[in-house]
């Protein structure tokens, strides 16, 4: 059980056990470099492992940035057509301002080539009928990344990136095709943390080598390493340490770590000789051996003697600041060891002290925020209710009377008018609420199929000269939700899909499950929403663009996006300058 010097500070302790400490034997000394060679190398090897991920990650970005760009040709109108000069001029240009890519390839079903363009003159445009990625493309419809191929001009080693090309019946007529070389790999690797004496390999499923650090010049054949069993253990998703293994590349002995890639199963591999990596050990035990062999024996001794004094309180101290970060305010520590550690508590405990008053007062004012939001809404809809009321009678008395129709219209503005600053008031006090965490929610079974239907059909004077199309839906899509909450968020949605749609034009009501959830989208045909204004759209008081219509506090996105949080769910915004927006919701499904 540790002790501890209650009239001593922390240094003086620190010198008191250094004096009562005695020299280690030199067995001692032996095991203390074993262990530290071990932990070198096991460090070493966690290293390689990290910048191996690291590794993986860039080369799945490298081919996530190719499929975009990919993708974003294919949902062209010309490239849908196959249209053969308005895609060979869009390619040239295209590959003119992205100098990363060395081909951009279009090809119909069949195999054969659309277009081409190349960064060098004189290519010659590949053959992708019997490739296998390529038939995965046109047979599946998902990107895919091509087998290293080696590039026949400059024998160097390039991968091409694919997508389908549909056409807007939704069919696959064809495939885009971007051609990379792995020299932005390797510039993008540099910056990953490798050490100068390391090498770094980068594999395809098949095992097929595309980068190697170490060798520049390999050959067809030297770059198959399938057998190789850093390569085949990754690529059945272990993460590979081996401290001993001979390279195929350069033949000496190493330490290697691998990594499968996430999204593309590429293999990423880091090595290091096991010569180079030992040297800092080999040297570091020969200048201890010979100047510092006592003071070895004396700081392990020490430390050992140390910790059982100074790590019990760092570690109650450490506790205590992580029951802090999850909330637990009342959270206290009581240190009796008289020295820096102790004032360290009780500075601990003070600094707590004032968090919990500090929480304590904030939960007050949002208390009697909420209180004073709620009493002022009341007071507001009191005389609000008896200008509806009375403008309904006095609109009543005047039915019918055709010389009064001015006046019937002034009375049906007034009580449009105040219905319209009732659901202000309503938006005021869901948005407070959401804000202090007290929206409270009825749930209850709800069939997300037949209310979105429903609410449509009883919402139309919302999307009043917008026709509204409700496609895919299907009954049993069961989510645990307050329909009169979702009722609202729906009315938000379309009534914004109507607002900022172009008059007359569609809206689009969708209904679907996927992946243990179901979910909404909503859909309208108008001027969209810039990228800049995505990112502030469910912001309090936000409004995007200038609206035919600009009523309300532009509180609508926020209050929507609360109670879908509130439902445990998820919902976004989606669009294109010019051609309209979508907003999606997904709930979790029962």
């Amino acid at each position: 059980m540790p002790f501890h010097l209650p009239f001593t500070g922390l240094r003086a302790k620190l010198i008191i056990f250094a004096f009562a400490i005695l020299l280690p034997v030199a067995g001692l000394v032996a095991y203390d470099f074993q262990q530290d060679a071990r932990r070198h190398i096991q460090n070493e090897l966690d290293d390689q492992l990290q910048a191996a991920r690291a590794m993986a990650l860039v080369a799945d970005e490298a081919f996530d940035g190719a499929t975009s760009m990919a993708a974003a040709l294919a949902k062209m109108p010309t490239f849908q057509r196959l249209d053969r000069t308005a895609i060979t001029a869009s390619l040239a240009h295209l590959l003119s301002q992205n100098p990363q890519y060395y081909s951009l390839l279009v090809y119909d079903r069949s195999g054969v080539n659309v277009a081409a363009a190349f960064a060098e003159e004189g290519e010659s445009v590949p053959t992708v009928t019997d490739q296998p990625y390529f038939q995965s493309i046109v047979q599946t419809g998902q990107p895919s990344v091509s087998e290293v191929r080696m590039h026949n001009p400059t024998e160097q080693p390039i991968v091409l990136v694919g997508v389908p090309i549909k056409n807007p019946e939704d069919q696959i007529v064809g495939a885009m095709l971007t051609g990379l070389t792995f020299d932005e790999l390797t510039g993008k690797i540099a910056h990953v943390g490798l050490q100068p004496p390391r090498d770094v390999f980068l594999a395809d499923p098949t095992g097929r080598v595309g980068l190697h650090s170490g060798r520049t010049d390999l050959t067809w054949e030297e770059r198959k390493i399938a057998e190789w069993a850093p390569f085949a253990n990754a690529l059945r998703g272990e993460l590979v340490r081996m401290a001993e293994v001979r390279s195929p590349f350069l033949g000496d002995i190493r330490a290697v770590a691998a990594v499968r890639s996430a999204r593309y199963g590429w293999v990423a591999g880091v090595s290091e000789s096991n010569e180079r990596l030992m040297a800092p050990v080999w040297e570091s035990l020969r200048e201890h051996l010979i100047w510092y062999l006592p003071t070895l024996g004396f700081a392990l001794v020490l430390a050992i003697m140390v910790s059982g004094v100074l790590t019990s309180p760092i570690r109650e101290l450490a506790t205590a600041f992580s029951d802090v970060q999850a909330g637990l305010l009342g959270r206290r520590v009581t240190l009796r060891t008289s020295d820096e550690v102790e004032a360290l508590g009780q500075s601990f405990n003070r600094t707590v002290e004032q968090m919990e008053r500090m929480a304590h007062e904030r939960a007050e004012f949002d208390r009697l925020r909420e209180e004073f939001i709620s009493m002022v809404a009341h007071d507001l809809r009191t005389p609000l209710m008896a200008i509806v009321g009375w403008s309904e009678l006095l609109g009543r008395s005047l039915g019918g009377r055709s010389e009064l129709d001015r006046e019937q219209k002034a009375v049906e503005h007034l009580r449009s008018s105040a219905r319209r600053l009732d659901a202000m008031i309503g938006d005021l006090l869901d948005a407070s609420r959401i804000e202090t965490n007290r929206l409270q929610l009825e749930k209850e079974p709800v069939d997300l199929g037949r209310l979105v239907p429903d609410v449509v059909e009883r919402l139309a004077e919302v999307t009043r000269g917008h026709p509204v199309l409700v496609t895919e839906t299907v009954a049993g899509l069961i989510t645990q939700a307050d329909p009169r909450r979702i009722e609202q968020v729906l009315g938000n949605l379309l009534s914004n899909a109507a607002k900022y749609g172009y008059p007359t034009t569609e809206i689009i009501v969708r209904v679907w499950a996927q992946e243990g959830q179901v979910c909404c989208s909503v859909s309208n045909q108008g001027q969209g929403i810039s990228p800049e204004e995505l990112e502030r759209l469910f912001e309090r008081y936000y409004r995007a663009g200038r609206p035919r219509a600009a009523t309300g506090l532009g509180l609508g996105l926020y209050i929507t996006k609360g109670l879908i949080d509130a439902h445990g769910g998820q919902i976004w915004m989606a669009s294109e300058v010019g051609k309209g927006a979508t907003c999606t919701f997904c709930l979790p499904r029962s």
